[in-house]
């Protein structure tokens, strides 16, 4: 649905908070992408999907990565490319690697500068980003030198 909106909506930037959004850039049709903020405010949710999760009678004989694609209506390229990370499916990983890949690694911003800092210091799914931007909440960013400007994102 949030697919459908961004497409055909067209906004000027999808605003992404955390994971729970971040499959929908891959759901928008090529010629139709829409710019994306993805907002951390905790990354130990990623929204990892174990294989188990989804294994009943049924799928337990389709390979791991058919199911996947049929629970998410995805290609299993796309799945392979965008949403695959130490072995699992992962959401958040979807929306770090579109704005890798559409966005020169730009649009991923932290709740404080100190998060950010953690985030791209401890967790290997930032490193391939250039930079994780900060927007305190608690500051008014005219004040503060160190929150990142629409401009920069």
């Amino acid at each position: 649905a949030v697919a459908v909106l961004l497409a055909d909506l067209k906004p000027d930037v999808y605003h992404c908070m955390d994971y729970h959004a971040a499959l929908a850039p891959l759901y928008i049709p090529g010629d139709k992408q829409v710019p994306m903020i993805l907002v951390l405010h905790n990354a130990d949710y990623m929204g990892v999907i174990e294989t188990d999760f989804i294994n009943d009678r049924f799928w337990k004989t389709v390979p791991a990565l058919r199911r996947l694609s049929l629970v998410f209506n995805l290609r299993i390229s796309a799945i392979r490319r965008y949403a695959m990370f130490e072995g699992r499916f992962n959401m958040l990983k979807a929306g770090v690697q579109y704005i890798k890949e559409m966005q020169g690694g730009h649009g991923v911003c932290a709740v404080s500068v100190s998060y950010g800092a953690e985030l791209k210091r401890e967790r290997a799914l930032f490193g391939c980003l250039p930079a994780i931007m900060a927007l305190d909440n608690a500051t008014d960013p005219a004040e503060d030198e160190g929150a990142a400007g629409v401009d920069e994102l």
